[in-house]
């Protein structure tokens, strides 16, 4: 193998993503559809909880896509993927939309969310 062909974070052509990123895509698609559906409650804060869901599933759907149709780029999703998810695990509690009478399906929702994201791209399976 040649020094081009041997960066950090290349596939060999006959390999196939991880079944992680269909996964990351999908629950992208999910939290933007959520972020337009359900309620969080009338929350005064500096960030509007909807915008966060919206904004952190349109990130992981376009982690998931990229990596679904071009799988070089496994590190940039892989780190990518933990930053979001974090956010998504603490955002109910710094944002402030936490465990109020509406939010809390939003609240647990984005907790596990992120949970599950950050814990496959902490594993390798992003």
């Amino acid at each position: 193998m040649s020094a081009a062909t041997h960066r950090q974070g290349f596939q060999p052509p006959g390999r196939r993503y991880l079944p992680g990123a269909g996964l990351v895509m999908a629950a992208g698609v999910w939290l933007v559809i959520v972020s337009a559906s359900w309620t969080y409650g009338d929350v005064d804060s500096w960030l509007d909880a909807r915008w966060n869901d919206a904004a952190a599933g349109s990130v992981l759907a376009v982690v998931g896509m990229v990596r679904i149709v071009r799988p070089v780029l496994t590190n940039a999703a892989r780190l990518l993927s933990i930053l979001v998810g974090s956010w998504l695990i603490i955002a109910p509690f710094v944002v402030g939309y936490g465990f109020g009478a509406d939010s809390t399906p939003a609240t647990a929702n984005d907790v596990l969310i992120g949970a599950v994201i950050t814990g496959m791209a902490v594993f390798g399976r992003i």
